[in-house]
């Protein structure tokens, strides 16, 4: 698993061993909450052609419109050791970069 790329404060989009895609988007206003969903085919389609655009745009939409994306929510998806992994090496570079 591996962190492709970071929106502070907005996303997180990941890919798996398996080359699955998923995007963790904050959702809320005052009470804030993660909501993580794995990228159907469409979607895959639209970030290999339009880039991090398309999941900039995913995100603004997961975030408002949570309900619509409830069934592909992947609870848990956050606290599995190879999320956090991935996160932990992301700002490890992150911060040799700057």
């Amino acid at each position: 698993m591996r962190v492709v790329a970071q929106k502070p404060w907005a996303w997180t989009f990941f890919q798996d061993d398996a080359g699955t895609y998923v995007l963790s988007s904050l959702v809320g206003t005052v009470a804030q909450y993660r909501l993580e969903i794995s990228l159907s085919a469409g979607e895959v389609r639209n970030y290999e052609r339009f880039g991090l655009e398309a999941i900039d745009t995913l995100a603004q939409d997961v975030a408002a419109n949570p309900a619509t994306y409830k069934l592909r929510t992947m609870d848990g998806f956050l606290s599995q050791a190879a999320a956090r992994d991935a996160i932990d090496r992301w700002r490890t570079n992150s911060k040799q970069v700057r």
